[in-house]
């Protein structure tokens, strides 16, 4: 049952390639709306991870930006730890 599910899900998700799919929310679109939450819903983002290997998407440039981490600099260095 579930593999009808995973299936037919797949087939909805996939069929905006089509020109006579009549979809509320293309693939894209909701990739991109998602990657939005990154910062602020991390497990929602990861849950639609989820989603996409489920459905094989090969999106490269799509993973990898979501892949990416900000990179922070740090607030103090160890030489100032021993000044204090």
């Amino acid at each position: 049952m579930f593999r009808r599910i995973t299936a037919a899900a797949s087939r909805l998700l996939k069929a905006e390639s089509a020109p006579e799919a009549n979809l509320f929310y293309p693939l894209e679109g909701l990739n991109s709306k998602v990657q939005c939450l990154i910062t602020t819903h991390p497990p929602l983002v990861l849950l639609w991870c989820q989603v996409l290997l489920i459905i094989n998407y090969t999106n490269y440039s799509w993973w990898a930006e979501v892949h990416q981490t900000q990179r922070f600099e740090p607030t103090h260095s160890p030489a100032q730890e021993n000044h204090i």
